[in-house]
């Protein structure tokens, strides 16, 4: 299925995800600035196809800062 979105919904998607995952809005920012980028050039290896990526990266790094251990698998 193919979901068409302004380049200014896709940062607002990408910012509310990284939020939400945990990230800090001085962390989520500059991500999400950067996948909006990455999908304007066209270069779909790095835009939204990795958000799900960055999205769990955040939340691990904020259950480790809160001592929780993550586990994987």
């Amino acid at each position: 299925m193919t979901i068409r979105m302004s380049l200014k919904e896709a940062y607002e998607l990408c910012r509310a995800a990284l939020l939400a995952s945990g990230a800090n809005e001085s962390n989520a920012v500059p991500v999400a600035k950067s996948l909006e980028d990455a999908e304007a050039e066209g270069i779909r290896n790095v835009g939204l196809g990795y958000l799900s990526h960055y999205c769990v990266n955040a939340g691990v790094k904020m259950h480790r800062l809160a001592g929780v251990k993550v586990r994987h698998g």
